[in-house]
């Protein structure tokens, strides 16, 4: 199991970047049609627990 980083406030680019790095997949969220693409949350969480390669569902707005 492996610690989901925070990635709050990030780009989508840079927070793919950074879940990558830390072994996850990456899915993608858009909460609305149009945005910054900034990381408003993820599930799980950061902080939380996810085993190493599953996916982390970025929640942009």
């Amino acid at each position: 199991m492996k610690v989901v980083p925070r990635t709050r406030g990030l780009s989508l680019d840079r927070a793919r970047e950074v879940l990558t790095k830390a072994g996850f997949k990456v899915q993608v969220n858009r909460l609305i049609n149009f945005g910054f693409d900034l990381v408003q949350s993820t599930n799980p969480g950061a902080g939380k627990k996810a085993p190493e390669g599953s996916t982390i569902t970025v929640n942009l707005v």
